[in-house]
């Protein structure tokens, strides 16, 4: 179904996003506790792609984030689901 005031491809490009957030949102339900790094590897997504979902995520309030310490000059974040982020 097209969203009122979008043409053709941009119903296209937003209906992708959201098999995009499904399918990243079903994994971080299966492999919590990774990086944005280890998910866009895993997936086999370029780390742009795999950002955008993850900020939808973020926006919808399904996940979580922890920042711990990978080195001591480099930091990552650890994704989380939320409880009832369903």
């Amino acid at each position: 179904m097209m969203k009122p005031g979008l043409n053709e491809a941009q119903n296209t490009w937003r209906r992708r996003g959201e098999a995009t957030t499904a399918e990243l949102w079903a994994f971080i339900k299966k492999f919590p506790g990774h990086n944005m790094y280890w998910y866009s590897k895993k997936l086999e997504w370029s780390t742009g792609r795999t950002e955008r979902a993850v900020k939808r995520l973020r926006e919808a309030g399904k996940i979580k984030e922890t920042i711990y310490q990978v080195s001591p000059v480099k930091l990552a974040r650890a994704i989380y689901p939320v409880e009832g982020g369903e």
